[in-house]
């Protein structure tokens, strides 16, 4: 269970639920917009491409509403930015950091060499041993490869 703080609102005081559930529907929003240039169905009632992303996002959005919700009506603050420490507030901009090298790095190469980038990065950044950091990176890498080419049939860009 997360350490949980009750303080008085403020600009630094942040409450996850909320930035969580905006990120979500802001998500949310966005797959359903790209979903919509799918297929919907056929006449026959068949669903097309376009109907699980939207199905989906559909119940993020909600999901995202309810929490953003809840989580405006909590008086818990989980984190509070100002009592970060220097160390702790480098991790989270790396991290960010990191993940938007990876979807550049996805965008112009393939996914496997912006996974490995990620996840190396992540467990650097998190101070994984370099062994295990080399072998996280190995396995979950070309295991999320497998996963979605050979057994979701969803095909990966590898050049």
């Amino acid at each position: 269970m997360p350490s949980q703080v009750i303080m008085r609102k403020g600009i630094w005081e942040l409450k996850a639920d909320v930035i969580f559930g905006i990120f979500n529907a802001l998500l949310s929003i966005y797959w359903i917009t790209q979903s919509l240039k799918f297929p919907g169905g056929t006449a026959d009632g068949v669903p097309g491409a376009g109907y699980f992303p939207i199905l989906v996002a559909s119940l993020l959005f909600i999901l995202s509403i309810v929490l953003i919700i809840q989580g405006s009506q909590s008086k818990i603050v989980y984190f509070n930015v100002k009592m970060w420490s220097k160390d702790i507030k480098k991790m989270f901009l790396m991290t960010i950091f990191i993940i938007v090298v990876f979807f550049v790095l996805w965008y112009y190469t393939t996914y496997i060499i912006a996974c490995l980038v990620l996840t190396f990065g992540l467990g650097y950044t998190f101070r994984l041993s370099i062994k295990n950091n080399i072998i996280l990176s190995v396995v979950f890498s070309f295991g999320t490869y497998y996963v979605f080419n050979n057994l979701l049939q969803v095909m990966l860009k590898l050049r």
